[in-house]
């Protein structure tokens, strides 16, 4: 027998329901039979097709109420069959999960089914968006299931993802450990798993609708382009100007600045707490979808550390491989130096940012705008973009000014005759940006800057640029 539902939760049909557009969810499999004995028709799975903003869309649902939703050598072959229709279709595919994985008194059955579900899901990458959703807990295949999803949220203080629950690292490591810190909205938050934690079911389901509304169904299509008439202006007016403080040292509003820009209303932020020196976030800029990344001066004065480059890095291959645009708002010291950067990678995640914005070349447009500067190898931030616009005093250097004051040090002359030996200029006299534009101009001047560039180039069907695999 289902128990009754927790106190403000929907339940695994009500998850469904309301993700897809009135009345179109249609229920696959509903009366499917385990062997196990409590479990009713259905056996703990909702899966099957709906639409979402009209457009044909898989879902797969876990009922936590049901053996805590763990997936059963059945249900999991039906889901697996659902994936290998999406693939075929060409349609996106949402999991909406509450489950502990792979039923354990199925034995090995179910964990071999659980493989190929987790496979097939895998081989989705790259061609079709795969977007997934933890209201409860996900763990083992159901946690990694969550992994291989493109786009990841959760809800605050309420979602858990691991790779084995509490009870298990108690005897395996004799760790004492709670749910929320092995698996909490916080950490995966903070590493990348989770793009976002919401405030319950509904504001999930509004995300990952809204997070669809910018991108194809598959890598053979393109992105929905609002008609420029009917898309809303920028909620604040004036651009960039009076945004900048005079210290080139002082952080500014960047919030403020993305207001100004962006169609009001149309920004949705992919990772605020991970790698937060670079932001990242779909946007419209004059009814035209876009990846928007942007330096975050406020944090690190926009280093570019291991886990910012990891974000950027997938975020970029995300674009390319699904036809968005890339816009790049560029205020970077560079990459971050030091011990517990080198310890962490960064050079070979600094490596895959540029590798990542060169792979872009070949599938969508990008342009750039250096809002203060450019500077060492944070210069490929711009460098790769098809226009690269800057503000009056942007600069590109060769190396910031720790770097400056040690190569003074070495050869023995003064800094400033250093920093004015052509190590520093600015950066459409350096020819890096092909075009100075004012403050007050940036968003109208993006727009004609996209509109001169030519559309992002899909796919042929049922092929892919690249497996997709989340970084």
């Amino acid at each position: 027998m289902v128990p009754a539902r927790r106190l403000g939760r929907l339940s695994a049909e009500e998850r469904a329901a309301h993700l897809c557009d009135p009345g179109t969810f249609a229920r696959e499999a509903a009366a499917l039979r385990s062997t196990h004995a409590d479990s009713p028709p259905g056996d703990g799975l909702v899966c099957g097709m709906g639409l979402i903003d009209q457009r044909p869309v898989a879902v797969i649902a876990t009922d936590g109420r049901v053996l805590r939703g763990s997936l059963g050598t059945a249900a999991v072959t039906t889901a697996t069959r659902l994936l290998e229709g999406a693939r075929r279709a060409g349609h996106p595919v949402v999991l909406l999960l509450d489950s502990d994985g792979a039923r354990q008194s199925e034995g090995l059955a179910a964990v071999l089914a659980n493989t190929r579900f987790l496979a097939t899901l895998a081989d989705l990458g790259g061609h079709v968006p795969r977007l997934g959703a933890v209201f409860g807990a996900a763990g083992g295949s159901a946690a990694y299931a969550l992994a291989l999803t493109d786009l990841a949220v959760g809800i605050a203080d309420r979602s858990f993802a691991f790779v084995a629950g509490p009870a298990v690292v108690a005897q395996a490591l004799g760790e004492e450990t709670s749910l929320a810190e092995l698996g909490g909205t916080h950490v995966h938050c903070g590493n990348g798993l989770l793009h976002a934690a919401l405030a319950d079911d509904r504001a999930v389901l509004a995300w990952l609708r809204a997070a669809l509304f910018y991108l194809p169904s598959s890598a053979a299509g393109l992105p929905l382009v609002i008609d420029p008439s009917e898309a809303h202006e920028a909620r604040l007016p004036g651009g960039f100007e009076g945004l900048l403080p005079n210290d080139q040292k002082r952080a500014w509003d960047l919030d403020r600045a993305l207001a100004s820009l962006v169609d009001s209303g149309s920004w949705l932020e992919l990772g605020a707490t991970w790698g937060a020196s670079i932001r990242t976030g779909f946007a419209r800029l004059g009814g035209r979808p876009l990846m928007l990344v942007a330096s975050s001066p406020g944090d690190l004065a926009g280093a570019i550390d291991a886990a910012a480059a990891r974000k950027l890095t997938r975020f970029l291959r995300f674009a390319g491989a699904f036809n968005l645009p890339i816009l790049t708002l560029c205020d970077t010291p560079g990459f971050l130096p030091g011990k517990q950067a080198e310890a962490a990678a960064i050079l070979c995640h600094g490596a895959a940012v540029i590798a990542a914005y060169c792979e872009a070349r070949r599938a969508v447009p990008r342009v750039a705008l250096i809002v203060r500067r450019a500077i060492g190898a944070g210069s490929v931030l711009a460098a790769e973009a098809d226009i690269v616009l800057s503000l009056p005093d942007a600069i590109v250097a060769q190396m910031g000014d720790a770097a400056l004051r040690a190569a003074a040090a070495v050869s023995r002359i003064a800094a400033p005759d250093v920093a004015s030996s052509g190590l520093t200029t600015g950066a459409e006299a350096a020819g890096f940006a092909h075009r100075t534009i004012a403050p007050e101009a940036v968003r109208s001047e993006l727009i004609r800057a996209f509109a001169r560039l030519p559309s992002p180039t899909p796919m042929p069907f049922g092929t892919r640029r690249a497996p997709l695999f989340p970084t």
